[in-house]
């Protein structure tokens, strides 16, 4: 059985049944009297909590029942009164006369006062608290002048309590936390006899939101929300775009420098090759003329064809994967020969160290067009490279030709790109590069790249 009061019945020794339908027990909280609609109630419904008289200590009576002994405590007699043992001795109880001497007047409710951050407000209705008053403390009383110690209180706060909270002889309700919105608090008493008031007392009241907890505060940090989002979109689609473009621009970059490559080196020899050819083709009785002409064409095909390897070079050769710039250089160089006539040294210092891909493409691509520019145009008999690996990777790229026009060092030449090329490219990955002719002749191409951007190994 479920009771109202948490205190009943409490180790129950003895029960009786009277005529009217009464159950009576005697426990150690008391002698209880179960009315017969209770019991009616929680016939129909098991879950139901029972209310129940109770006869106790504040009735005068001396004792409760004794635990130890078990035997039945409570007996009715033949002309109706029931009789109960207590630790103190026999007493009796006439259920007849139990409801003339009842209070059957419900005690009245009021709310007094509701505490809230440290200031008390009148309970009248319609009261707006600071949206501070998050942590409530709301005092009632009952008023009975019979028995008051024994007044019971119940509360509910509407749209937030779902159930009514047992208060006990409690005068007083706490709620923390609270969310801003609009409350009806109830607060219900009974009497010493278990008569309790249904209407009771009630007040309205409001709990003002703060700024941060309004409608329009979230709606606008929603707002935001979708402006960070919108603007973040944006600029990552602008990033890739960015980059896209700068990709393509390099792709077109590099065809350009290709085609102005192909235009001054491959097809001007192919050009010579065919105005000998036709030369040759206008004196085809000498024989001994023709011969010689055909031995210049000969030599003149074999230099095209190595053009154009060393053209396709540049685009072919790569040193992502094996990182060996050295040795990509060596290659450059060997690509780059025509003939006998000039002699190539390569000359590598320090420890080599991984160097971040893209930049070592971009340095070798620097010492590739070096190269083919003083192998091809300097007249030079000796070209030394060297590479070295120290704090920052250095490129020294010599030869001793007849240089270069300084108007040409600065400006570059008419239709002529690779000066421009090696100039963009160090401009990219953020390196030194100076251009200039040494004395008493050719030209010295020095590149200086800091290594902290981009080593990828700590040096010995």
């Amino acid at each position: 059985m479920r009771w109202k009061d948490a205190q009943n019945p409490g180790k129950v020794n003895g029960l009786v049944e009277t005529a009217a339908g009464e159950l009576w027990a005697n426990g150690t909280s008391g002698v209880l009297r179960v009315p017969k609609d209770e019991l009616k109630k929680w016939l129909a419904r098991p879950d139901y909590a029972i209310s129940a008289d109770r006869i106790d200590f504040t009735d005068g009576l001396p004792s409760l029942a004794v635990e130890r002994w078990p035997e039945p405590s409570m007996v009715q007699s033949a002309t109706g009164e029931i009789w109960f043992v207590t630790s103190k001795g026999l007493f009796w109880v006439n259920p007849a006369d139990f409801d003339a001497k009842m209070n059957h007047v419900p005690p009245p409710v009021s709310i007094k006062t509701i505490v809230s951050g440290g200031h008390a407000y009148l309970a009248t209705n319609g009261l707006r608290l600071s949206p501070s008053a998050g942590n409530l403390e709301i005092n009632y009383t009952a008023p009975s002048f019979a028995f008051p110690e024994r007044v019971q209180f119940r509360y509910k706060l509407e749209n937030y309590d779902k159930e009514w909270q047992e208060a006990g002889t409690r005068r007083q309700a706490f709620y923390t936390g609270l969310p801003p919105g609009g409350y009806r608090l109830r607060v219900l008493a009974s009497n010493g006899d278990g008569l309790w008031n249904e209407t009771g007392a009630s007040v309205n009241l409001t709990l003002l939101p703060a700024f941060y907890q309004t409608i329009w505060f979230r709606c606008l940090c929603g707002l935001v929300a979708l402006v960070i989002v919108w603007q973040g979109y944006r600029l990552r689609v602008e990033r890739i775009a960015a980059s896209m473009r700068a990709r393509f621009s390099e792709r077109l970059d590099e065809r350009v420098r290709v085609a102005h490559d192909l235009h001054d080196t491959l097809l001007q020899t192919i050009s010579v090759s065919k105005l000998a050819t036709d030369q040759a083709l206008e004196r085809s009785d000498d024989i001994a003329g023709m011969k010689s002409v055909l031995q210049h064409l000969s030599k003149l095909l074999g230099q095209a064809a190595a053009e154009g390897r060393a053209a396709l070079s540049s685009l072919h050769i790569s040193n992502k994967a094996s990182n060996d710039l050295a040795n990509a250089i060596r290659a450059a160089i060997d690509e780059s020969l025509l003939d006998d006539r000039m002699q190539a040294e390569l000359f590598v210092d320090g420890t080599v160290r991984d160097i971040h891909p893209i930049v070592c493409d971009e340095v070798y691509r620097i010492a590739y067009e070096g190269i083919r520019n003083a192998l091809t145009h300097s007249e030079a008999t000796l070209l030394q490279v060297y590479l070295s690996y120290g704090q920052d990777l250095t490129l020294r790229i010599l030869d001793n030709g007849r240089g270069i026009d300084s108007d040409i060092l600065h400006e570059g030449k008419a239709g002529h790109y690779g000066l421009s090329c090696i100039r963009d490219r160090a401009t990219r990955i953020g390196a030194y590069l100076d251009l200039k002719t040494s004395q008493p002749g050719g030209t010295e191409i020095v590149l200086i790249v800091p290594g902290k951007a981009i080593f990828l190994t700590k040096g010995s």
